[in-house]
């Protein structure tokens, strides 16, 4: 039995650009390791009321957390802007 491989050039990229898209979508899924918990949104009685104060009273009253908050980009062009941002956990 031979092979045909006269339209495998015009093939080859077509696989390669499939298999990108199928390893592209396997690594953005979204797996559970079974710890992950999902939350309701926090009710206005979980932040502070900000009556009356200035920002430094406002954060001088919140308690430590392990969550810290990181910019995603520092290269912004002049026009509309998304500022991508990252909540990681310490430790």
């Amino acid at each position: 039995m031979m092979l045909n491989l006269r339209g495998t050039p015009r093939l080859l990229p077509v696989l390669m650009a499939t298999a990108l898209v199928a390893l592209g979508l396997v690594a953005c899924s979204g797996g559970s390791d079974g710890d992950e918990t999902a939350r309701s949104a926090p009710s206005v009685s979980d932040f502070p009321s900000a009556e009356g104060k200035n920002i430094e009273q406002v954060y001088g009253e919140q308690s430590e957390s392990d969550l810290v908050v990181s910019p995603a980009a520092s290269v912004f062009e002049v026009g509309k802007n998304r500022y991508p941002f990252g909540v990681f956990e310490v430790g």
